[in-house]
């Protein structure tokens, strides 16, 4: 099973992305901002990282600026949220929201189920 970290401010969008994201058989952990996200990493290192921009105390930025600068962690794949959320919000329809399939979500989540 491939593992993901979500690190994400908004509670109740962690919560939704977790859910699709486990919903298609991928193992979630979540971090609510950057700093927590850099120590689950050097707790077990994920197969991907799906990161939010915009977050208080440490920005997406600069959460990518300390896993590129660590030896241990510089070539694991970050990649942005936000077209998971996108999705979500775009659904046409209560049972697509709920469930929309991530590998139309996220090319990223997609190598990493083909991975």
């Amino acid at each position: 099973m491939k593992h993901i970290l979500l690190i994400e401010d908004n509670h109740n969008l962690r919560e939704e992305i977790s859910n699709v994201l486990e919903l298609e058989g991928f193992d979630v952990r979540t971090a609510e901002n950057g700093r927590v996200g850099l120590a689950r990493i050097q707790e077990e290192v994920p197969d991907l990282v799906l990161c939010d921009l915009m977050m208080p105390d440490m920005d997406g930025y600069e959460t990518l600026k300390a896993i590129r600068g660590n030896p241990a962690t510089h070539t694991l794949p970050v990649d942005d949220s936000a077209p998971i959320l996108q999705n979500l919000t775009n659904a046409a329809t209560p049972m697509l929201r709920s469930r929309p399939p991530v590998r139309t979500v996220s090319k990223s989540c997609a190598w990493c189920a083909a991975t």
